[in-house]
């Protein structure tokens, strides 16, 4: 009788987390990230880490994030380089545990800031005397092709 109430006794304090020496970190809550957040393309994002309360084992976000841009689901640092412009827009983070969840809606935009490249690049040696054309042209990402009204010769 006495074995059968101290197995039932271990088997109360397990269920309620006394015992096994792990503790019931509650659902999370107080979920945030700094927000609104203006990016710019090609730029790489200083990571943005979330503020929460309570212990996550999950986060998740939708919609996805813009092209480049990724959530650690095991941390819930956004990080990335955003290769595509979007407008403003609210992407719900949530943060799970086996308790519960709660979420933030992060506002993020990415926006275009359109280069100016000017040709011989600044490491082009010209020799005095030397005539040389400039040639100016605006690109979206640096890897892109001059427009075609430019020669690849003349560049």
């Amino acid at each position: 009788m006495r074995r059968i109430a101290l197995l039932g006794l271990v088997s109360l304090l397990a269920s309620c987390g006394g015992g096994s020496g792990t503790s019931n970190p509650g659902s999370p809550s107080s979920l945030s990230y700094a927000s609104p957040q203006s990016l710019t393309l090609d730029t790489a994002l200083t990571p943005l880490n979330p503020n929460v309360s309570g212990g996550v084992t999950s986060y998740s976000v939708s919609p996805p994030l813009p092209s480049g841009l990724s959530l650690d689901t095991a941390t819930g640092q956004i990080s990335g380089t955003p290769t595509v412009t979007s407008a403003s827009a609210a992407y719900r983070i949530t943060a799970n545990n086996a308790q519960g969840s709660t979420s933030f809606d992060l506002s993020l935009a990415v926006d275009y800031t359109q280069p100016f490249w000017v040709e011989p690049a600044s490491s082009t040696v010209i020799g005095v005397g030397q005539t040389i054309v400039l040639y100016g042209a605006y690109k979206a990402h640096a890897s892109d092709a001059y427009p075609t009204y430019l020669t690849g010769s003349a560049v």
